[in-house]
This record gives C-alpha cells, structure tokens and sequence, in this order.
C-alpha cells in the first residue's frame, strides 16, 4: 500500500466512500486531502522560516524558542483527521527498548501524524538542517489546541443562554429588523 493510500485508510475515506478497487467513488476528495496536506505543510515551513528570518534580525529572545510549525501544523493536522473519522483516539504502549519497559504513543492519529511528518521531517533535516517534528508532540499541541477552541465557544454559549445575554440578543435582532 503507497503512502497516500494509507493516509487515505487512516482517515477513513475507503469507509466513507467504498472499498479500494473500481468501486471507489472518492477519487476528487482523496486528491484534495492530499492538497490540503500539502498546503498545511508549506504553510507550517513559510511559518517557521518567515520567524526564524525575523529572529536574525531582532535577535533571540530569551527562553526557549518557539516551534511555529507545530504551533500552525498540529491544530490543522488534527482538524483534517478528525473531519473524516469522529474521534483520534490515542493510547500508550509499553514496549521494550535494550530491555527497559517505555512508552509509546499509537493510535490512528498518531500513524496519520507518522506518515505525514516522515517525508517532511526528511527535508528539515536534510535540506534545511532542523530538528525533526515529533508527531505525538504535533498531536498533542493540536489536540489541546482543539481543546482549547471548544472549551472557549462552551463558555460562550453558557453567557449567550444567560437572561441578560438573551435579552441583549434579542434587542440585535430586533434593531437589524
């Protein structure tokens, strides 16, 4: 099975749309995930490079710096995936490294971030000489990311059903009228 047609199964586009024969109906939807793919990751490398650019010219800062690809690559990533499939679900394994137990990150998800990341993290070392992308730390900051998002809409759902918030609603939609 090519890489694409695995990025495809991990999504779950042969559920949705057929099996992987003559049969398969999806041909224009896997060929724009592949796009949307590609887009998320030049935008996640223009990201960096336009930051480290910037960087040279005012100087670093202090702390740790910023990884602005994961920062832009696991919210997309993350929302790509879970559009096809309802839920990412990720879990540890213990496996065994020189005799010691340790842990390691599994899942559908997180296959989905190996593939995608194992041709992009070969151009930022080879070609840019970057640190490889860890796709459970690419999945984590788009999962909490996404977290995040839906924890902020919650809280303002909860001021919109409030009496005061309700009754401000209605004067808007009055005062449009």
């Amino acid at each position: 099975m090519s890489r694409k047609e695995k990025i495809w199964d991990l999504i779950g586009l042969y559920v949705l749309y057929g099996p992987r024969d003559e049969r398969f109906t999806g041909q224009m939807e896997a060929k724009g995930i592949l796009s949307e793919l590609v887009g998320v990751l030049a935008v996640a490398m223009a990201t960096e490079l336009e930051a480290r650019s910037r960087e040279s010219q005012l100087g670093r800062g202090v702390g740790r710096p910023i990884n602005h690809m994961i920062r832009s690559l696991g919210p997309e990533s993350v929302e790509l995936f879970l559009r096809y499939r309802g839920a990412g679900g990720r879990h540890s394994v213990l496996v065994s490294i020189n005799g010691k137990l340790a842990q390691k990150e599994a899942g559908p998800l997180f296959e989905f971030a190996c593939i995608v990341l194992d041709v992009f993290n070969q151009v930022l070392v080879e070609e840019l000489r970057l640190r490889p992308l860890s796709p459970a730390r690419v999945i984590r900051f788009g999962r909490a990311a996404r977290r995040r998002t839906s924890s902020r809409s919650r809280v303002v759902q909860q001021k919109l059903s409030r009496p005061y918030f309700r009754g401000l609603e209605n004067m808007a939609i009055c005062a449009k009228r």
